[in-house]
Parts: C-alpha cells; sequence; structure tokens
C-alpha cells in the first residue's frame, strides 16, 4: 500500500510572542481570499477563537515560564485537494471535526487535557489546517500540570495513520491500486487476443500453452501495478517536499515580516 495522503508537520517554539503572531497570522491573513481565513476555532467554539486569551493561558502557565520550555507545538495537516474531494474530506467544518480528532488522539496517547487553536484554509490545490497546541496540559489522573512531549519520530507516523484510517484514505488507495492493475491487464488483452488465436489456428491442444500465456499476463500485471505503486509513491514525495518548501517559505516570510 502506499504512503500517506496525509501531511503532516509539527514543529515546536519557545518564545510565546512568536507564539501569538503564529496564532494571529494563521487566523486572519488573506483576507481578499477566502472567508473562512478570518477566524480561529477551537474545542468549544468553530470560529472567533481569541488568540490573544490562548496566549495569555500560556503565559499564566508557571510550568512554561522557564525560558528553554517548548511554550506551544505547532502542527499542520494537509491533503491534495483531490485527494481531499475522493476522500469526502474537502469541507471546512469536516477539517475541523480531523483537526478535533487528532488533538483527542494525542490526549488519549499523553493522557492529558491540552488547550489548542486552530485555523483551515482551503488553499487551491492545497488545502490545510493549522494548529498550534500548548506545550503544558492537565494530567487527566492527577490534574496537576504536564509537559506535552511529542516523540516526533513514533508520534509523527503514527497519527498521520491514525488520520488516514479516520479519513477512509485506505479505501482511496486500494481503489487506485486496483484500478491501476485493471488498466494494466487491459492494455495486454489485444496481445492475449492475438496469441489465443495463433495457438486455435495450430491445430493443437493449446491448454498449456492458454496458462502459460496467462502466467505471463499475471507477472506483466504484477510488475505494471509495482511499477504504478512505485511511481505513487514519488509523487507522494514530492508532493510533500513542495508541501514543506510552501511552509518553510511562509515561516520565512512571517519573519521577514516581524
Amino acid at each position: 500500500m502506499s504512503k500517506n495522503l496525509t501531511f503532516m508537520k509539527v514543529t515546536n517554539t519557545k518564545s510565546i510572542d512568536k507564539v501569538q503572531a503564529h496564532a494571529k497570522y494563521i487566523g486572519f491573513r488573506s483576507r481578499d481570499q477566502h472567508q473562512n481565513e478570518r477566524g480561529l476555532f477551537n474545542r468549544e467554539k468553530d470560529n472567533g477563537a481569541s488568540h490573544t486569551q490562548f496566549t495569555q493561558r500560556l503565559r499564566e502557565r508557571p510550568s512554561l515560564s522557564h525560558s528553554q520550555s517548548n511554550k506551544a507545538f505547532k502542527v499542520v495537516l494537509s491533503w491534495r485537494e483531490q485527494d481531499a474531494r475522493e476522500m469526502g474530506i474537502h469541507d471546512e467544518q469536516r477539517y475541523k471535526e480531523i483537526a478535533r480528532r487528532y488533538v483527542e488522539e494525542l490526549e488519549k496517547d499523553k493522557n492529558m487535557k491540552l488547550d489548542y487553536i486552530g485555523a483551515v484554509h482551503m488553499k487551491d490545490d492545497h488545502p490545510h489546517i493549522h494548529l498550534v497546541v500548548s506545550g503544558v496540559g492537565e494530567d487527566k489522573e492527577t490534574g496537576q500540570d504536564k509537559r506535552l512531549r511529542v516523540e516526533f519520530r513514533e508520534d509523527v507516523p503514527k497519527h498521520k495513520d491514525f488520520i488516514d484510517k479516520e479519513i477512509g484514505a485506505d479505501r482511496v488507495k486500494a481503489e487506485r491500486e486496483f484500478d491501476k492493475r485493471l488498466r494494466g491487464v487491459e492494455r495486454d488483452e489485444p496481445q492475449q487476443q492475438r496469441e489465443y488465436s495463433r495457438y486455435g489456428n495450430a491445430g493443437r491442444d493449446t491448454t498449456k500453452d492458454v496458462f502459460k500465456q496467462l502466467e505471463q499476463l499475471g507477472k506483466q500485471a504484477q510488475r505494471s501495478s509495482e511499477q504504478a505503486r512505485q511511481e505513487q509513491e514519488r509523487e507522494t514525495r514530492k508532493n510533500g517536499q513542495r508541501e514543506d518548501k510552501d511552509i518553510r517559505d511562509d515561516s520565512e516570510n512571517r519573519e521577514r515580516e516581524r
């Protein structure tokens, strides 16, 4: 099966001022484009969540007072628009539901309740979700402050798999693989018909030859399927690299603007 259709990037920041600037940016950028890029959501609100109140809560947490503590984690979840439409998730409200399910899974993994804020950007060909998650949460058992520790090499792949499962990505990937295998067999059908005809005109028992030919066609179909899988993996990697570059460019632009 090919790689995840969900792209995820997680970074951390040790500056509350940068958290506030980032939250404001994701909530109110591109005013001349999409209406849904003019607000923020959180656990309770679909729109109108306050980035100033969010950052104020971070400032008031004693556990985040140390200069080297991770004040927040910035998360980006994104998909190709074509993939999102095939999975039936290309909708602002659906994206918010996916974001909340991701946070719920993160809370379950870490046994803590987290404060967060987010924004949905319905960018053409590249719909994505921005989340800012507090670096400290509330331990579900003790109610005390607990630092959020993200194991990037383990948590990010695991959570991408979780989101893919939630949105039905495996079904879409399986259907694509089947379609590619089917197209590979269809391309070989004319040759198959010519071979059957040639064997029939020879005036002999062609059973063994037919089965041999079918075996060869099966191997060809497998090779075609493997090539298609590798092509899709390369395309996925390229998309991820381009999206990663977009995110880096956005970050650099924000730093210059500040």
